[in-house]
């Protein structure tokens, strides 16, 4: 009977033994398990905040190259503008030259005609001056 009790005894503290360890090892992934799922909510937050992070890249990076492609578009048409503008202003200076040359022409030309008849009417007086001192 010694020997049972003591077997039953023996068997009792061993499932006790065994209820505590299995307990304790159930508390330690309880544990584990927590911090897992702590680990993987702050991995979960960290992925989401990239996500936002690489969509807001992902839109200024649109942004950057609308702005880019407005930028090339205004830069062409200042260069059109300006070439037409640079056209418009030689052919308005060649005009003005052209113009100007003419009447430097025409007021030479005049002055020649006034002071070829000046040099007529002088040699006139001079030879009228020269008969009348004879």
């Amino acid at each position: 009977k010694d020997s049972a009790a003591t077997a039953v005894e023996e068997l009792m503290a061993a499932i006790t033994n065994m209820t505590e360890e299995h307990n304790a090892t159930v508390a330690n992934l309880r544990t584990c398990f927590e911090a897992e799922i702590d680990a993987n909510t702050a991995l979960a937050q960290e992925i989401g905040d990239l996500d936002k992070k690489l969509a807001d890249e992902q839109s200024a990076t649109s942004q950057l190259a609308g702005l880019h492609a407005t930028l090339e578009a205004n830069l062409e048409s200042t260069q059109r503008s300006n070439e037409k503008e640079e056209v418009r202003l030689t052919e308005e200076h060649e005009a003005t030259v052209l113009k100007m040359t003419e009447e430097h022409e025409a007021t030479v030309s005049k002055m020649n005609e006034e002071h070829m008849a000046t040099v007529i009417e002088h040699d006139g007086t001079v030879s009228k001056m020269t008969e009348e001192h004879n």
